[in-house]
């Protein structure tokens, strides 16, 4: 199953492999808050819950979780935004 993570902050694309592979993009807000998004596919839940552990033992605030379809479109599952 593909994820996309978005958290604030800047992370660059170094980080890629420990996040499990998946694509880091940054981008700024018209407010000039930077927001990094990881993009990918996940094995599991397990492997899910080991990226969204590395990213809190980090202290990164999270925006948004989503389930994506293989074809890039959201599931039906629930996104969840703070």
């Amino acid at each position: 199953m593909r994820y996309r993570i978005a958290m604030q902050g800047k992370l660059d694309a170094s980080w890629s492999q420990w996040f499990s592979g998946m694509r880091l993009v940054q981008r700024q807000t018209p407010g000039g808050a930077w927001v990094t998004t990881l993009d990918g596919k996940l094995a599991d839940q397990s492997e899910l819950r080991g990226v969204l552990t590395r990213l809190l033992d980090l202290n990164i605030t999270l925006l948004a979780v989503e389930r994506l379809e293989d074809n890039g479109g959201m599931s039906t599952c629930k996104r969840r935004e703070s």
